[in-house]
């Protein structure tokens, strides 16, 4: 008995398989007409299926909607209550399936680690009754085998031409031959089928064998590799009920020999320590307040700004009712901040790396800024042991400990809040999030926020954008942030004086905060994300944390 049903076009095969894999490497096992045998009852066979699975997955495009199989399998779902269905291209539906609330894959990218499949497996697991599993490992070798192969959304596969070849020359039975053709251009979604004809039957004779016997196709290369990675990477070294490392578009890491744009040396760094006036607490009257100039300093003229945290307790993690709101932010927790410290402002920029490099800091690395400027721009393509060498060389110029926050002290001042009223907000703002608040991707909108074609790209660190009750600015999107912690799939073992997580999958590290191509849900103060700690993206950069004496 399988998890999942796939009903589909048989001239769509490859891209199923694609997606079959996927749904695997996430903890979900997966039927499709892949595993008919020959010789067998096809209808039967299929019928017994998808009585079987939990979820019936009907992938919608052109040659789908025309196929009385795919329209069947459709029906007997809906009539079991096992129906998701999802738009992989945009087609107007059956009438009878025009009232169901339809998953939207149409831009689906075909990434293995896309955002795009949040809802498919919200869906899923809700259905299955367990949330994804994915096996890291593996999904990380199945994306890399994917870009190599050119990197082909669902509807770039190549269509599928099935001929059956169900009898030898003796009368008796045999298997299929499964022979495809890779079209000269990308290909579109006209049947090729004969008109008026339905071939879906044909398609599931020709997926009755138990291996492929022979191919014209180049494609079964890529497929053929794709269960190769899947071997080689299956077992994982991690799991997590969520899985958010690369968002669309994916994450992109500059080769080794790419140019790195030339650094222009800033101001001499001063390593005078400045005077840190006294803390001052937000209004105890519970209402958020805007982050006071007495609370800021810097160490020198080329250093972060910092914001001063007072101490205080909080919930961490999210509500069970809360919009987005995922396993691993639970349970939730009250934390105790018993010790005061500083949080940068905003996210470390190209120009304070740069003062760095110059000052023979950083690695001597250089890295590539995506054609997103410099400057004043968010440093990006630093990994966290690239974060923590920048918060070594901080320590070193100033004489003070700079260091990355741990994950509670970093939700603690996201959430900006020390008050009873705004302790279960999903932002650091409040309970509303927009284009004029944070820099995500406005075409998403979260409870009926309003959308707006995205910038694609980042801000500069002091650009205009909402600061939360702490004064913080960008702790919403922009660019994730590595924080301290390994990696555990809940609050279970996390300490609870604000101290980091120092057990788990220590190869990988959290990110926090989301960035300027994720949806709003990943945005959240409570959300939560990881990298392995060698990974330089376009999508992450960091903001310091700095030790203060009592």
């Amino acid at each position: 008995m399988a998890d999942v049903f796939i009903s589909y076009k048989s001239d769509r095969r490859a891209a199923v398989e694609h997606l079959a894999r996927i749904l695997e490497l996430n903890g979900y096992s997966v039927w499709f007409d892949y595993g008919l045998l020959s010789g067998q009852n096809f209808a039967r066979q299929i019928e017994r299926e998808i009585r079987a699975a939990k979820v019936v997955l009907v992938l919608w495009c052109q040659l789908s909607v025309d196929s009385e199989w795919v329209n069947g399998e459709a029906r007997l779902a809906t009539r079991l209550g096992k129906l998701i269905p999802a738009w992989i291209q945009d087609v107007d539906l059956p009438l009878e399936f025009n009232g169901a609330d339809t998953i939207n894959l149409k831009h689906w990218d075909g990434s293995p680690r896309s955002h795009v499949l949040d809802r498919l497996f919200e869906q899923i697991g809700a259905r299955v009754g367990r949330e994804q599993v994915p096996q890291i490992a593996g999904l990380k070798d199945f994306d890399s085998l994917w870009r190599r192969y050119g990197a082909p959304s669902l509807l770039s596969f190549p269509l599928e031409k099935v001929i059956p070849e169900f009898e030898k020359s003796d009368g008796s039975p045999r298997e299929a031959r499964h022979v495809t053709s890779r079209p000269s251009v990308t290909p579109t979604d006209e049947p090729i089928d004969k008109p008026g004809q339905d071939n879906r039957s044909d398609g599931h004779k020709a997926a009755g064998r138990e291996k492929k016997t022979g191919s014209s196709s180049a494609f079964l290369m890529f497929t053929a590799g794709l269960l190769l990675a899947a071997l080689l990477g299956g077992g994982g070294y991690a799991t997590w009920n969520y899985l958010r490392p690369a968002t669309q578009p994916p994450i992109i890491t500059p080769p080794p020999d790419e140019a790195q744009t030339a650094v222009i040396a800033p101001p001499p760094v001063e390593t005078q320590t400045a005077v840190i006036a006294p803390l001052a607490l937000p209004n105890p009257s519970g209402e958020r307040t805007s982050g006071r100039s007495e609370n800021q300093f810097r160490d020198c003229e080329a250093c972060p700004l910092m914001v001063m945290i007072p101490e205080g307790k909080f919930l961490i993690g999210s509500p069970d009712a809360e919009s987005g709101h995922k396993a691993n932010e639970a349970p939730r927790r009250e934390i105790s901040i018993k010790h005061k410290f500083a949080i940068a402002r905003s996210e470390v920029s190209f120009a304070e790396w740069d003062a760095c490099v110059a000052d023979s800091g950083c690695r001597s690395y250089r890295p590539n800024d995506y054609g997103m400027g410099r400057g004043n721009s968010p440093v990006i393509f630093v990994s966290f042991d690239d974060a923590v060498a920048y918060a070594a060389w901080m320590s070193r110029k100033t004489g003070a400990t700079y260091r990355l926050p741990s994950e509670t002290e970093w939700e603690f001042a996201a959430r900006g809040c020390l008050a009873a009223g705004c302790a279960n907000d999903p932002f650091g703002f409040g309970g509303d999030i927009g284009p004029d608040l944070a820099n995500y991707n406005w075409n998403t909108a979260y409870n009926g926020s309003l959308r707006r074609q995205p910038r694609r790209q980042t801000m500069a660190v002091d650009e205009s954008s909402k600061a939360n009750g702490f004064g913080l600015l960008h702790v919403h999107g922009n660019v994730a942030e590595w924080v301290q912690d390994c990696v555990n799939g809940s609050y279970d073992r996390l300490p609870e004086n604000g101290a980091p997580a120092t057990s788990g999958d220590c190869r990988s590290r959290v990110v926090r905060g989301g960035n300027w191509n994720d949806n709003p849900r990943e945005l959240r103060s409570s959300a939560r994300a990881f990298e392995e700690a060698t990974t330089r993206s376009h999508l992450i950069g960091f903001r310091l944390a700095r030790e203060l004496t009592k």
